[in-house]
């Protein structure tokens, strides 16, 4: 084993209707949100309507930002940038997938920047400020929700870049199974698979030949994303499936896994753009 440092800053909230606290938890970070998210699915099921009124209860004026698209985009993150800085944002508040939690970051740091965005994506600067991020998370497959990076794509190059600091880390993430009762079961087979690469991609990856923690822990997590997801293709709203399946995803690439492990790299981000 490498000798490694291991740091998990985010507060998890685990657990059935538990959005009804968000407004009093986002409260202690600041009274001004800016409220980032996808497209209708929140609002089809019901979630932003509890959202908005949680906040509105606990008297933080909210700001809203939509439109993230799946792997998010450099372009539409800077502009989300400038709505934060007008709106004089003190916290930002992501609800959807790992990609709109990715995007939040992205603004939480940009709110704070005054260069170029990319810049802290491809090495040019580093990340010193950047306003709390608060994550509910509804799709759960990237452990964005509890990690220390965000990914963004830059369209204009073609190119795909984290950026890490755990100043990015969200303080808090909302981990509640039946926000994806209702979640498709294709999507919910997608985000299982991811949850799986995203563990298997550094233990086939490694290059360490004893590794015997890290290595159980990806076996026993793969196996468990498998039966859980079995479980929840016979049954949409099997508690113990979803349950499973949201704390899987927000274990999976949260640094836990590689911990230690010489050689462990993950290549799938970089063969995206090329294929």
């Amino acid at each position: 084993m490498q000798n490694f440092e291991f740091y998990s800053p985010t507060r998890v909230i685990f657990g059935e209707n538990i959005v009804i606290d968000l407004g009093k938890i986002t409260r202690e970070f600041g009274n001004k949100a800016l409220l980032v998210f996808g497209r209708n699915s929140i609002m089809k099921s019901g979630l932003y309507s509890q959202v908005i009124s949680s906040l509105k209860d606990a008297g933080i004026t909210v700001e809203e930002f939509s439109g993230v698209k799946p792997n998010p985009e450099l372009s539409h993150a800077r502009k989300g940038t400038e709505k934060a800085k007008m709106s004089s944002a003190e916290v930002i508040i992501a609800v959807g997938g790992g990609s709109v939690i990715d995007e939040a970051k992205a603004i939480a740091v940009g709110a704070c920047y005054s260069g170029n965005l990319w810049d802290l994506y491809d090495r040019k600067a580093v990340i010193e400020k950047a306003l709390p991020v608060i994550a509910v998370q509804t799709l759960p497959a990237t452990s964005s929700e509890t990690n220390l990076v965000s990914v963004i794509t830059n369209t204009e190059t073609n190119e795909k870049f984290g950026a890490r600091s755990p100043l990015i880390a969200p303080k808090v993430a909302f981990l509640d199974p039946s926000l994806t009762y209702t979640l498709p079961q294709k999507y919910t087979a997608y985000a299982s698979f991811d949850i799986m690469s995203h563990m298997l991609e550094g233990y086939f990856t490694s290059t360490d030949s004893f590794a015997p923690v890290q290595d159980g822990f990806v076996e026993g997590t793969v196996r468990a994303v498998m039966k859980s997801l079995a479980m929840v293709q016979k049954d949409a709203r099997s508690k113990d499936g979803r349950a499973a399946l949201m704390w899987a995803g927000a274990l999976a690439w949260n640094g836990l896994a590689n911990a230690g492990v010489e050689g462990a790299v993950i290549p799938n981000h970089m063969l995206e753009h090329p294929l």
